[in-house]
Formats: C-alpha cells, sequence, structure tokens
C-alpha cells in the first residue's frame, strides 16, 4: 500500500475564481473529501487562516510568471483538520495571447516531515540549553556539532569541525 506522501491531489483553479474544476480521487484519502465535493470550491476557503496571507502575498507570482511554484501550507480536511500539504503549481497560458488559463496543482501529504522537523528543532533547543557536554561526530571521527557546553569545555569554535585525533583537552576544562 502506497504512503499518504506519495498520492497528488489534482487542483486546476479558474484564475480569478481559485475554484477547483477537477479533484482527483487522492482528495478522498487525503482530505476526506469525495472529489464532486469540491468542484466549484474556492481553494482559499480550505487553507489555514494563518497561512492564507502569505499565500495570498506569493500567489501574484503563479499568475503572472512562468514556471512552477511551491508552497507548504495547512488545508482544511473534511473532518475540520488541518493537514500540511506540499503544493507544486504549474501555469498554462494561451499561447497567442499569454493570457492565463488555469492553474495545475499537484499535493501531497508532508505532515511527517513537518512534525519531524519540529521534533528535531525541539531536540536541538534541549541540547543546546543543556549543561552536559554533546558532542555529535561523523564517520571520519571529526566533531561536526556541539553544545554551547561542550564548545566552551573543549574549546571548539562555533562550526565544530576539529578532529578528535588530533584534539588536546585544554587544562582549563574542569570536565
Amino acid at each position: 500500500m502506497a504512503s499518504r506522501e506519495q498520492h497528488g491531489s489534482d487542483l486546476s483553479p479558474r484564475p480569478r475564481r481559485r475554484v477547483f474544476v477537477c479533484p482527483s480521487q487522492a482528495a478522498r484519502e487525503l482530505l476526506g473529501y469525495e472529489p464532486d465535493e469540491l468542484i466549484g470550491v474556492s481553494a482559499y476557503q480550505l487553507f489555514h487562516p494563518a497561512d492564507l496571507n502569505e499565500l495570498l502575498n506569493k500567489s501574484p507570482r503563479v499568475y503572472y510568471h512562468d514556471g512552477f511554484y511551491q508552497q507548504t501550507y495547512r488545508f482544511r480536511a473534511k473532518a475540520g483538520h488541518y493537514v500540511w500539504f506540499e503544493t507544486t503549481s504549474r501555469t498554462r497560458r494561451d499561447a497567442e495571447t499569454g493570457e492565463l488559463i488555469d492553474i495545475l496543482c499537484v499535493s501531497r501529504d508532508v505532515g511527517r516531515r513537518i512534525e519531524a522537523g519540529a521534533t528535531r528543532e525541539r531536540l536541538a533547543q534541549v541540547v543546546e540549553s543543556t549543561t552536559d557536554y554533546v558532542l555529535f561526530l561523523g564517520p571520519n571521527r571529526r566533531v561536526f556539532s556541539a553544545n554551547e557546553a561542550a564548545r566552551r569545555c573543549f574549546a571548539l569554535p562555533n562550526e565544530a569541525s576539529t578532529a578528535l585525533r588530533s584534539y588536546t583537552k585544554p587544562s582549563r576544562c574542569g570536565c
């Protein structure tokens, strides 16, 4: 069975109204909507309020420039909760006039990635704030990261790239 991240959802909003015109079957699994329920619905009604301003400020690039556009945001599921989406959009234009015809959007659930990033950030804050000495070594036995306590104790630079083989413990350190 495919993971949720592997499913896409097409959104082809009409340029001025920005409504769903051809949602895919993935809408059912990702958001709980039957595809027909989304036809004619404004995508802006389903964005998380905290994400809507950023999306609106960036959207002129989608409508007035060639190429692709990618955005990460929260989108409301039928049950009322929000799902983290990453959407890649591409505009389609009339070849003669350059007028915007529509926008093809492919979305995927990136909730696990967002949660993992938040967990890494919390862990980094805990590691940095502890008074214990924390060193991270790469396969070459080089320190690639150290918390503030370890940097002070071992006189490491902020970008800890000192090889431990050549490391000499400073006499001033009480560790």
